[in-house]
């Protein structure tokens, strides 16, 4: 036969011209010389003919397939991915933050992150208001540095009176294992500036949140802060045997010994009512009129 002559030929010579660094190629380059034709008369067979037949057919079938699972996976990802990046979004991403809300008067907000870092002072009142545009530099401050820092220029601006300061506080965050930490935050540091700035300072939990131009009114008009204005505005929603005018008089102190002063603050359905004079209260509680609106 043609090839196995061809291969006794390649052998010969692959003998007679074998050295010691010779490789395949050099017995590949042999074969393509001694049978060029053997490719060619491979591809003359039936076999090779029916083998290409059932090859191309089985391709023209698969391509389009293959398309059309890739395209019908890739839809489904798509379709995934829209229904489930909602659910994947955090849940405390607006809780991350605390309003810090402090009346002595200045009434203002400090709000921390979750690192315990002051990122914001804002005033509430025009006290506040001048407190906050002096004292900027306590932003990025731990809470406690930038507060005792705010504590100190308040001391020097006469705001804070060593035998007659009394601080109401209060924290405001969606999470409640945020808020309780950040307001046994609030409470160690005032219990350190008590014992070391100013002894007779007191000190107790108030109502706070931003205030409504309502409350600002009410405020301004009777000369009260806000804390004192939600604190009364709790006492007259809860008992009615006082009216506005007499409980403006009272000072904070005999506002916090009203037993009505703080409805259970556990309690949604009870209180505190953050606004007791305003139709957006925390609780859905109707508003009260304001003083002097048929009170």
């Amino acid at each position: 036969m043609e090839i196995s002559t061809g291969f006794k030929e390649i052998k010969e010579e692959r003998w007679c011209l074998m050295k010691p660094k010779m490789n395949k190629k050099t017995i590949r380059d042999l074969a393509d010389k001694q049978v060029p034709d053997m490719k060619d008369s491979i591809k003359q067979t039936p076999t090779y003919h029916r083998f290409m037949t059932a090859a191309q057919n089985t391709s023209s079938f698969k391509l389009p397939f293959k398309r059309l699972a890739f395209a019908t996976s890739f839809a489904m990802l798509i379709l995934f991915s829209l229904i489930a990046i909602p659910f994947m979004t955090p849940s405390e991403t607006l809780t991350s933050t605390s309003s810090l809300y402090f009346e002595i008067n200045p009434s203002f907000e400090l709000i921390i992150d979750d690192k315990e870092k002051i990122v914001e002072l804002n005033g509430q009142n025009e006290d506040g208001n001048f407190v906050a545009t002096n004292n900027q530099q306590i932003i990025n401050r731990s809470f406690d540095d930038g507060f005792d820092l705010l504590i100190d220029y308040m001391i020097d601006e006469n705001f804070i009176d060593d035998e007659a300061s009394f601080i109401l506080y209060d924290v405001i965050n969606e999470n409640e294992e945020i808020a309780s930490k950040h307001l046994s935050l609030i409470e160690d540091r005032l219990k350190h500036i008590q014992e070391s700035k100013v002894p007779h300072m007191e000190s107790a939990r108030g109502i706070g949140g931003q205030p409504t131009d309502t409350e600002h009114e009410i405020a301004n008009d009777f000369d009260l802060s806000i804390m004192q204005v939600r604190l009364i505005g709790n006492i007259l929603q809860a008992n009615d045997a006082y009216d506005f005018e007499t409980l403006a008089e009272k000072s904070i102190q005999e506002l916090l010994a009203i037993d009505d002063a703080f409805p259970p603050r556990n309690n949604n359905d009870q209180g505190p009512r953050r606004h007791p004079f305003d139709s957006d209260d925390d609780n859905g509680a109707p508003p009260m009129n304001p003083p002097g609106r048929g009170h």
